[in-house]
């Protein structure tokens, strides 16, 4: 599916696959994409996208799929570096694509084939990277990629695509304006300026426990848990987005037992590989003293999904009160 995605970038001496020298500032990231959303099976089902770029001029990435790579099923994996011009990925671009079952894909700046070393294709049962080191490639700013897969042999008809921005050296949007940037924020909605994870630290006074004590035993019914998400983008009616909720133990003793319960709108439903259903109950058991856990749900609209809609999650602890949030859910 065509979805937007958030890859953050981080500065490293270490390079990914060939050497490089001592001099080259690497940048590498990688993120998700839902499982069981390609129109191809699963040895089209992008799950997972890495790539790394350092300024002598080398290139790097690296798709993962749901299935092993079937030879009787070879694909066709197209990898798109380019800048954000305005609103879009334009200017200068990188394309590295091939052939699954090939050793030599090809390489193009701007639609002009490469004539640079050091690229290759690199299998393993599920994955397929390609490469390339260019005299071109050196001090670009690279900041957004398409990723796509299609049959090798088909009518170019896309399986499953994955396009977005690329953050590199920690560069992203900050949602709530705390200083954190949102590809690093555990609690993108909350903003706690001076915190390294974008969270508003635990209480410092222990809440007392049923044995006496504090810390270790578990909270009383007066807190509960909270929760925070990441807003939505826009979805194309028929397609699916990924919604993934933070649940966070803010109080000073461990909240047991955790589930946290989604119910979808008119028309919407969550998708489980091939399964459709309109609630999903995610458990995710006990959560220590200022830890958080995420609960991960991938939603599936239709031709007659509203406009303008409202998920409905309740997150219950047991034996605390529920805390309720409601997601927006846009279409067009």
């Amino acid at each position: 599916m065509r979805r937007s995605v958030v890859v953050a970038f981080v500065a490293t001496s270490l390079a990914i696959g060939v050497a490089q020298s001592a001099s080259a500032d690497v940048r590498r990231g990688g993120v998700d994409d839902p499982v069981g959303d390609s129109t191809g099976g699963a040895t089209r089902d992008i799950t997972r996208f890495a790539a790394s770029y350092d300024q002598n001029g080398r290139i790097y990435g690296n798709v993962t799929f749901a299935a092993p790579y079937d030879p009787a099923q070879p694909s066709f994996v197209s990898m798109k570096f380019a800048s954000i011009d305005g609103s879009t990925c334009g200017g200068v671009s990188a394309s590295l694509f091939g052939f699954q079952d090939s050793a030599s894909p090809i390489f193009t700046i701007d639609g002009v084939r490469g004539t640079g070393s050091g690229f290759g294709t690199q299998l393993d049962t599920t994955s397929v990277a390609f490469s390339a080191t260019n005299s071109q490639l050196a001090n670009r700013d690279w900041k957004c990629v398409t990723v796509t897969v299609s049959p090798k042999d088909g009518d170019g008809t896309i399986s499953d695509q994955l396009t977005g921005p690329l953050y590199f050296d920690g560069f992203a949007p900050d949602s709530d304006g705390d200083g954190v940037a949102d590809s690093i924020d555990k609690c993108p909605t909350v903003a706690a300026p001076g915190t390294a994870d974008g969270c508003v630290p635990p209480a410092t006074t222990p809440a007392p426990t049923p044995g006496g004590g504090s810390g270790s035993g578990t909270a009383p019914a007066t807190t509960t848990a909270s929760a925070t998400f990441k807003a939505l983008k826009t979805v194309k009616r028929g397609k699916s987005t990924a919604l993934r909720l933070t649940v966070k133990n803010p109080t000073s003793a461990l909240i047991k037992g955790v589930k946290v319960m989604f119910t979808a709108p008119k028309n919407t439903t969550f998708k489980n590989g091939k399964k459709r259903s309109k609630t999903v109950t995610v458990a995710l058991g006990d959560i220590g003293v200022g830890k958080t856990k995420t609960a991960s749900v991938t939603v599936q609209t239709t031709k007659k999904s509203r406009k303008s809609s409202t998920i409905a999650v309740k997150v219950q602890p047991t034996g605390l009160k529920s805390t309720k949030v409601s997601v927006p859910l846009k279409t067009r």
